[in-house]
């Protein structure tokens, strides 16, 4: 069945309400672990079924925000999921208490019991209204910033167009767009600001419930982190400072030199060579295509993976009024399938964000068959080693894309990005602390502290004075900020995990790869720490790892650049 062939029904809470109770009964009454075993099978049904439908909404929803059924379907969630969270905690604390919990343990795994522990702490029903207030308040982001436009000479440009125009090889088209964008963006900065503090605030108010000093704990809870804490997070972050921000600092005026400039701009980093950024060939069928030959190559399983997405069209990638700027993947538990969603706008970042997500669609689908819906998620530190990681496998079918000199740009570009990724996730990270921390802050105190935090992480970037960036706003085109907070460090973290599989896949392809799959099958049933070392990789918290990282990606960076 393809996924615009896929019935939706908006689920009915009483009657999914009524049945976890009958089946809750049933876990609380076991006489055998048997009887465990099937109560919680007739709540993973339940659980299936309310998540598939979830997931489908929000997927047509994203695909056209301004499609007026799926807005209401997505208003009826944002009470809907607060609701069904409810019943999914009622289930962890029974879980918990049970006469049979090690025996459960064994079903589920230690770590996604560890796991339901720690979300219970960010969980109790006297929030439920406040849950419900903050799901309606970061619902707005997307209809917020899908229909920003901006407009030069009489012509109206999405997002996305402007920002591939904002890449253009001509410097004067880069700075005309980008200012384009930043205008845009400007229109909305007030509604930005007023947005992120109301969340603030709610978020506030929920922790202070729960019987926190802030909200810091209750993301870590959410999130579900049992194997680090926020102080490791802060020795990390100083690493990062201290050990790859100057790296990264020196590509940049190595960039600057070589591009003839004065001062690099904003505009002017993803602009790597005087000679042009490498350009994909045009076309999503091309994309698309390219892919195939390459998942058909790397292995029976990946080449049977992708042919399933194409088949069942599990898949987005246009660009259209309404469609929300971004990509991610989700996967509907009742049909055991991935969907990859993307606006592909036909340059090489857009590239490796397919390739990304294709990452994320692949351990989807090779743990699809798992008994229970908890074992298919994973934390989201090793979900993004899965996606980070294939889009160093995918430089296997880079060429056919970018020909035989775009390839060794691409790989340049990647390589670049993928280091001075972390100072910027590291940042974003610090400044979710600083706000959380500090939930009186003003909107004005908030912008100031982001600046502080891009000239400790970023201090090579220049932005048009006094334009949106420059007042210390660039964090509010992060969507993770406003609806997923304490998310965005595991980007970080995965990164340089993935550069480890990179190194690995450089002397030894198959053993990497083998490894990489293991690391898929066993990521819902492990802690982030566990699974790094039960695959032979090494924990970013370990003091030392990420200078060899970072010194070993440099000198291939520069290799490239030679050869270039």
């Amino acid at each position: 069945m393809k996924f615009s062939q896929i019935p939706y029904q908006r689920p009915k809470m009483n009657e999914i309400s009524d049945a976890w109770q009958i089946a809750m009964e049933k876990l609380n009454q076991a006489k055998s672990v048997e009887d465990a075993y099937y109560a919680l099978l007739s709540l993973d049904g339940q659980q299936r079924y309310f998540e598939s439908m979830a997931v489908i909404s929000e997927i047509r929803h994203t695909m056209d925000t301004n499609d007026d059924f799926y807005k209401q379907e997505e208003v009826f969630f944002e009470r809907a999921k607060v609701e069904f969270e409810g019943l999914i905690q009622e289930r962890n604390q029974m879980i918990l208490k049970s006469l049979y919990v090690d025996e459960i343990r064994e079903y589920l795994s230690p770590a996604v019991v560890d796991r339901l522990k720690k979300n219970a702490e960010a969980f109790d029903p006297c929030i439920q209204n406040l849950l419900e207030e903050e799901n309606a308040l970061s619902g707005k982001y997307f209809p917020m910033t899908a229909n920003i436009t901006g407009q030069l000479a009489g012509k109206t440009y999405s997002i996305a167009e402007l920002g591939k125009l904002a890449g253009n090889d001509d410097r004067e088209t880069r700075r005309i767009f980008s200012g384009v964008m930043e205008a845009a963006y400007e229109k909305k900065s007030k509604e930005f600001d007023c947005l992120f503090h109301d969340l603030v605030q709610v978020r506030q108010q929920i922790a202070s419930k729960l019987g926190f000093d802030n909200f810091v704990a209750v993301g870590y809870g959410r999130m579900g982190r049992t194997s680090y804490t926020p102080e490791d997070m802060a020795v990390f972050r100083r690493e990062v400072e201290e050990i790859l921000t100057p790296v990264v600092y020196d590509l940049f005026k190595a960039q600057e030199k070589r591009l003839g400039l004065q001062s690099l701009m904003n505009f002017d980093e993803n602009t790597d060579f005087l000679t042009g950024n490498p350009s994909p060939k045009a076309g999503i069928p091309v994309l698309l295509d390219t892919f195939q030959s390459f998942f058909s190559n790397l292995s029976p399983s990946t080449k049977d993976f992708y042919q399933e997405l194409r088949d069942k069209e599990f898949y987005d990638l246009g660009i259209r009024k309404g469609k929300i700027m971004g990509a991610y993947s989700n996967f509907v538990p009742l049909f055991h399938a991935p969907f990859v969603f993307e606006t592909y706008n036909e340059t090489a970042g857009a590239v490796k964000t397919f390739a990304h997500e294709c990452g994320h669609a692949y351990q989807s689908y090779l743990v699809s068959k798992e008994v229970f819906v908890e074992n298919t998620k994973n934390s989201s530190d090793l979900a993004e080693i899965h996606s980070m990681t294939m889009e160093f496998f995918s430089w296997e079918g880079m060429e056919a894309l970018f020909g035989e000199t775009g390839v060794k740009k691409y790989q340049y570009f990647h390589l670049k990005r993928a280091l001075s990724f972390i100072p910027y996730g590291t940042a974003v990270d610090a400044f979710q602390h600083e706000i959380y921390e500090n939930p009186d802050w003003t909107p004005a105190e908030r912008l100031s502290a982001w600046k502080a935090l891009e000239e400790k992480f970023l201090p090579w970037r220049r932005y048009t004075k006094d334009g949106f960036y420059d007042q210390g706003r660039f964090w509010q085109r992060q969507v993770h900020i406003y609806k997923w907070p304490f998310y965005y460090i595991d980007y970080v973290l995965a990164q340089v995990c993935a550069l480890q599989f990179f190194l690995w896949s450089l002397k030894d392809q198959a053993g990497a790869f083998q490894a990489y799959e293991k690391l898929l099958e066993i990521s819902g049933r492990r802690s982030f720490t566990e699974a790094l070392e039960e695959v032979g990789l090494k924990s970013p918290f370990i003091p030392g790892s990420m200078k060899k990282v970072a010194n070993e990606i440099q000198e291939m960076i520069l290799a490239l650049e030679e050869s270039l």
